[in-house]
């Protein structure tokens, strides 16, 4: 403390005050651009698994396209629309409000009312959860399969829409 004997200690006391501030605006701008940048991030995952398969009806092939989305630990996402392309086919998985009607259980005969369609329950993917849409179409035998998908989707709480987007390619069958 000897160096610091030419300081006042209301100068002290000042420098102190500033340099406080100083570290809850440094936080607070620390905090904010996490909040901007990492932790508001919606991270999910898309994963194609394409299957082919001879059709013995027809000259084709039978091509399932399975998509997996897996959400992360952070935050609920509401899926709007999944489209899917195959070979400038156009396929749509959810569109519309459409998945927005949930097939209505009846909890007093203990069945399902397949006709019945209630907007009270929308689905949301939260923290961790999985699940899985999958499509079948037929596709020439010696054409490869050029797979596109585009999710359309948001935060439960935002008002942003964002959009993920994979790609995936089935190749041929080998001859028997």
């Amino acid at each position: 403390m000897e160096t610091l004997r030419w300081l006042s200690k209301e100068q002290v006391e000042v420098a102190k005050g500033v340099i406080e501030a100083l570290a809850y605006v440094l936080a607070g701008g620390f905090f904010l651009y996490k909040w901007i940048s990492g932790y508001q991030t919606t991270n999910l995952s898309l994963e194609i698994v394409p299957t082919r398969q001879p059709d013995p009806k027809s000259a084709k092939d039978l091509l399932k396209v399975v998509l997996v989305l897996t959400k992360g630990d952070r935050g609920s996402v509401h899926i709007f629309n999944i489209g899917v392309t195959v070979n400038n086919e156009h396929f749509d998985l959810m569109s519309g409000l459409e998945h927005y009607f949930v097939k209505k259980p009846n909890a007093r005969d203990r069945t399902v009312n397949w006709d019945a369609k209630d907007l009270k329950y929308v689905n949301f993917l939260n923290p961790g959860e999985r699940t899985e849409v999958a499509i079948v179409c037929g596709i020439d035998k010696n054409e490869i399969g050029h797979i596109e998908i585009v999710v359309v989707g948001r935060r439960k709480w935002s008002r942003r829409l964002k959009q993920w987007r994979a790609a995936a390619a089935s190749l041929p069958l080998p001859p028997p």
